[in-house]
């Protein structure tokens, strides 16, 4: 039974990172980085992050126009397409170990309550650190609701 609850309990860690890091070097990447050119080349896969890259900026720009407001103008969850990207990812980690999967499963509504509660009000520290990103400096705390990467990478920022 531990196992298991390790194995979800990292999985829930790894997808916070595949998060992060796809919001640090992807959404927010320099263009100039060969690894990201590299990326976008790709058929499929260089289409879907271009396409996610473009969506994560308008809501940088949504959030920025709209100040307090933006809950009234963003799509918190991801398109279609975002979601089936996320299920083949997932499920490649399903065939390495099913617990692991869930965990991996299970960051992702979590951090799409407290996204959505973040740009809704809340005066949480997850909320804090999210709204700095937005509002003081887009090149620090990627982590969305988690610190933990951004402190570890040393992108964090204190709001």
């Amino acid at each position: 039974m531990i196992g298991v609850l390790a194995a979800v309990t990292i999985g829930h860690l790894a997808g916070a990172f595949l998060f992060y890091a796809t919001h640090r070097w992807v959404f927010h990447g320099s263009m100039n980085n060969p690894w990201l050119r590299h990326l976008f080349a790709l058929p499929l896969v260089g289409r879907v992050a271009r396409k996610a890259r473009r969506i994560h900026t308008e809501h940088h720009r949504e959030t920025i126009k709209h100040g307090e407001d933006i809950h009234k103008h963003m799509n918190v969850f991801f398109p279609f397409w975002g979601k089936c990207a996320v299920a083949v990812i997932v499920s490649a980690f399903a065939v390495i170990s099913i617990p692991f999967a869930i965990g991996v499963c299970s960051f992702f509504p979590v951090y799409a309550y407290r996204h959505q509660k973040a740009h809704s009000g809340s005066n949480a520290e997850y909320a804090k650190h999210h709204l700095h990103h937005h509002y003081k400096n887009a090149k620090v705390n990627h982590g969305g609701i988690y610190p933990v990467f951004d402190k570890i990478f040393g992108t964090f920022e204190s709001s």
